[in-house]
C-alpha cells in the first residue's frame, strides 16, 4: 500500500502569462532531503478519453513525447514507460477515483476534455485560466521517496473554439505545458531564471528562460530545456557524468546580522555567456520544519547549492523572488515571497560584508568552477539598508508637495528609550 504525502499538485498549477498561467525540489523532508522516484522506468497511466481536439491515441503520443524531453537529459538518470491506459475515461464524476488514490498502483495522466474537473477543483471559470497541474502524490518522508504521482491536462484550451469565454492556445504551446507539468511530476519546483528576458516581450532572447518558469513565455522555446532545467533534474536524479564533468558552488545567504536568510533567489552566471549559461537556486529550499524526518540542520535555512555548472568563471547574484510568483506559480520555499529591498546584490569575494564600503553590492567577484569539484563557503551577506533620519525635530525633512508617500526597509531598525508608545503595539 502506498502512503499519501503532502499533495504537491496544486503547487504545480500552470496558468497562461497575461491571462493567469534551477528549479529546486518541490518537496523535501524534515532532514532537508528532496523526495525522488525510486523506480525506473517510472510507470505512467494515460487517460483513455479525448483531450480537446486530440483523440486518445494522439494525446497519449504527445504525453509520451513530453516525458521523453526529461528522459533525454544526458546527466540525469530518469526514464518512463506507458504502463497502460486508465480503466475508464475520467470525468468530473469519477476523477476522485484516481486523484489522491495511493492504493490503486496507478500514476494517472488525466485528460480533462472540457475543463469540468478543473472547475470542480478550483471553482467556476478556473478552466479558463488553469492549463494543467501535476506533482507527486504518494510516497514517504522517511525514507524520502515518491511512489506515485498524477497530472491533469485541461483540454478546453485546445478544443478548437476561441472566444473571450473559451480561450485557445496552439498545440505547440500545449505540448510545452505538458513538458512543464511533467517537471513537477518529477518533483521540480519553479525557477525564475532570467526575469528580464521573460518579461521584455522580445522573443529573440526567450531561449534564456527556463521551461520551469512559472509563466508560459514562448511556446516553442519551452519545448526544450534550459541549462537551469537540466541541472534541476540532474540534481534529483544524477548520472555519474553530472558530478565528474561539471562543478558546483555552495554557500549561504545571510542577513547583515549573520543569521540565515531563506527565500532569496541566487543565480550563478558564466562570465562569457551570462544570460544562457545561468543556473538559479532558492536559498533555504531544503529547510523544512513541517515534515517528518527532521529537524533540519540549521545551516540549511539560508543554504544554496548550484551544481551542473560548465567549468569556467562565474559571478553570483542574489535577487528577490518576484512578488507575482505566488500559490500555484510560487518559486522557492516561501509563499508569499520574502521582500529584499535594494537587490540584486552580487557576491563580492574578500570584500563581502554588510556595509558599503567595503562591499559595493554592484561589484561582482569571480568564482572559479572546475569539473568534478565544488567551491564551498561562498556566503553572500545582504547589505544593511541605512534608513535616513525621519524623526528629528532639530533637522526635519521638508516635503515638497502633498500627498506624500515613501517606502523604506525597517529590517535593521533598533529600539531606543525615547521611542513613543503606539496604540497598535505592546510597549515601545
Amino acid at each position: 500500500m502506498r502512503a499519501s504525502i503532502a499533495m504537491a499538485i496544486l503547487v504545480g498549477a500552470m496558468v497562461l502569462s497575461g491571462t493567469a498561467w534551477a528549479a529546486g525540489p518541490l518537496i523535501v523532508n524534515g532532514a532537508g532531503t528532496a523526495l525522488a522516484w525510486g523506480n525506473s522506468p517510472i510507470p505512467i497511466n494515460p487517460d483513455r478519453g479525448a483531450l480537446g481536439v486530440l483523440e486518445v491515441e494522439e494525446a497519449v503520443e504527445n504525453v509520451t513525447a513530453s516525458f521523453a524531453v526529461w528522459a533525454a537529459v544526458s546527466t540525469a538518470q530518469v526514464a518512463f514507460k506507458n504502463a497502460g491506459l486508465l480503466p475508464t475515461d475520467v470525468t468530473r464524476t469519477t476523477y476522485l477515483d484516481y486523484l489522491g488514490n495511493c492504493d490503486d498502483g496507478l500514476n494517472p495522466i488525466i485528460f480533462d476534455t472540457d475543463g469540468a474537473i478543473v472547475d470542480e477543483l478550483f471553482g467556476n471559470d478556473a478552466r479558463n485560466s488553469i492549463l494543467g497541474f501535476a506533482g507527486p502524490e504518494c510516497g514517504s518522508m522517511v525514507p524520502p521517496s515518491i511512489t506515485g504521482g498524477a497530472a491533469l491536462l485541461n483540454g478546453r484550451w485546445i478544443d478548437g473554439t476561441a472566444t473571450s469565454k473559451n480561450p485557445e492556445i496552439s498545440l505547440v504551446a500545449f505540448d510545452s505545458v505538458m513538458v512543464h507539468e511533467f517537471g513537477h511530476f518529477l518533483n521540480l519546483d519553479h525557477s525564475q531564471i532570467n526575469l528580464i528576458e521573460a518579461f521584455d516581450e522580445n522573443a529573440g532572447n526567450d531561449s534564456a528562460v527556463a521551461t520551469m518558469f512559472p509563466f508560459l513565455v514562448n511556446d516553442a522555446e519551452a519545448l526544450s530545456l534550459h541549462l537551469d532545467d537540466r541541472v534541476a533534474i540532474s540534481m534529483l536524479y544524477p548520472r555519474g557524468s553530472f558530478g565528474t564533468s561539471y562543478g558546483a558552488i555552495k554557500g549561504r545567504v545571510l542577513r547583515s546580522s549573520g543569521s540565515p536568510f531563506q527565500g532569496a533567489f541566487v543565480v550563478a552566471r558564466k562570465t562569457d555567456d551570462p544570460r544562457v549559461t545561468a543556473v538559479g537556486y532558492s536559498s533555504g529550499a531544503q529547510f523544512n520544519l513541517d515534515s517528518d524526518g527532521g529537524p533540519p540542520d540549521d545551516e540549511l535555512e539560508g543554504q544554496f547549492e548550484i551544481a551542473g555548472l560548465p567549468p569556467g568563471a562565474y559571478t553570483l547574484e542574489v535577487e528577490p523572488v518576484d512578488p507575482r510568483f505566488r500559490s500555484g506559480s510560487g518559486v522557492g520555499p516561501l509563499d508569499p515571497p520574502a521582500e529584499l529591498p535594494g537587490l540584486p546584490e552580487y557576491y563580492s569575494g574578500a570584500s563581502e560584508s554588510s556595509m558599503n564600503p567595503p562591499d559595493d553590492p554592484e561589484v561582482a567577484a569571480i568564482v572559479p568552477v572546475a569539473a568534478g569539484s565544488s567551491t564551498g563557503g561562498v556566503d553572500i551577506v545582504l547589505n544593511r539598508i541605512v534608513a535616513p533620519e525621519h524623526d528629528s525635530c532639530e533637522n526635519p525633512r521638508m516635503l515638497a508637495a502633498l500627498p506624500f508617500a515613501e517606502r523604506i526597509s525597517t529590517r535593521e531598525a533598533t529600539r531606543v528609550g525615547s521611542d513613543p508608545l503606539q496604540s497598535c503595539t505592546f510597549g515601545g
